[in-house]
């Protein structure tokens, strides 16, 4: 490619540990040194001042003085407001991961979604935008009027979970049968469906890794299964208790891709999730949907893999399978495309 790649990380934000990995994992594949040095991927963001000046002040004037031509890529829409900074004559690209607070802004304050909306407004000014997934895509077209042309679907990469960890092997071994459940508690990951999925399944447990349950779901919960709260998990940690689960359950509202599902698929974990926005499109033929309307689909749907053996195996084997489509050497030919259009 004739034309100089000069690749934006987000230097802190919201959901800072996944922004991390991509950054990461982007250098790793494209050869490319990131302008900014890139924060370890468990870095969590600096002080309120320091995130200000970086912000306002530092990153546009590096910015404007490092890159004078080729492509600028800022991998994060939350920085979409650099692009009016950038000079002419650069190419302009952003990854677009989602626009959650738009569509389900939970607890965030009407003014902070306003500045969000204004800043991803700023996505107009952009010559590409790379969306994770169709549904962001078609978001993107629906809330921000953006230009379908300049849309390009690249859905990101899966990294590897590394060996798993062996005190957690043992006490996943032992905790079988079991359903698991990773991430946060906000309204849209709706976990305020897993006692109807889980409701009549027998002597079952529920092993949740992430923030705590609120009580009063925490109590539903134990009406139908066992339920253990592991906390925040690391990676190994995770691998093992993926590794050994009758299905993981993912009944989100709304996802701008999905990462945990292919982590599961990765440990040959069967997954069970609603039938909504980007979460088709990760899970493939591979994972088990209901819709969100209909919770005994759900339900049917853990009953199968915990009592059929035969459809288990055949859904962990699809998964292990189907993982393999979303690499982030395919994810970097994808925005290799990109920026050949523009060259």
């Amino acid at each position: 490619m004739s034309m100089k790649i000069h690749i934006a990380p987000t230097p802190f934000v919201m959901g800072w540990e996944s922004m991390n990995r991509y950054a990461h994992e982007l250098s790793r594949v494209s050869g490319l040194t990131p302008l900014l040095p890139l924060r370890p991927v468990n870095t969590p963001p600096g002080s309120r001042w320091q995130r200000l000046w970086t912000r306002r002040v530092s990153y546009p004037s590096l910015i404007r003085s490092r890159v004078r031509d080729g492509i600028l890529h800022i991998l994060d829409h939350s920085f979409a407001d650099l692009l009016p900074k950038v000079r002419p004559g650069v190419r302009k690209v952003v990854t677009l991961h989602d626009l959650i607070p738009l569509v389900a802004p939970d607890g965030i304050r009407e003014s902070q979604q306003q500045r969000f909306r204004q800043t991803v407004n700023h996505l107009r000014l952009a010559d590409a935008v790379s969306c994770d997934s169709a549904a962001t895509r078609d978001e993107a077209i629906r809330l921000l009027q953006l230009d379908p042309a300049k849309l390009h679907v690249v859905p990101l990469g899966c990294t590897e979970l590394p060996p798993p960890c062996s005190e957690a092997e043992k006490q996943a071994q032992a905790t079988q049968p079991y359903f698991f459940s990773v991430g946060s508690v906000l309204p849209r990951k709706n976990l305020a469906a897993l006692p109807a999925m889980l409701a009549g399944l027998g002597k079952v447990t529920l092993v949740r890794a992430g923030h705590k349950l609120p009580e009063s779901l925490a109590n539903d919960i134990r009406q139908h299964a066992t339920l253990i709260e592991l906390g925040r998990a690391s990676d190994a940690q995770l691998a093992a208790w993926y590794a050994h689960a009758t299905a993981t359950l993912i009944p989100s509202t709304h996802e701008g891709f999905g990462l945990p599902v292919l982590e599961a698929m990765q440990l040959g974990c069967p997954v069970v999730c609603a039938r909504a926005t980007s979460l088709p499109e990760v899970g493939g033929h591979a994972a088990l949907y209901f819709d969100l309307d209909d919770l005994p689909a759900g339900n049917a749907a853990c009953r199968l893999l915990l009592n059929d053996t035969a459809e288990r195996q055949r859904r962990a084997a699809a998964s292990r399978v189907h993982v393999k489509n979303f690499s982030w050497q395919a994810h970097w030919n994808g925005l290799q495309r990109i920026y050949q259009s523009l060259s």
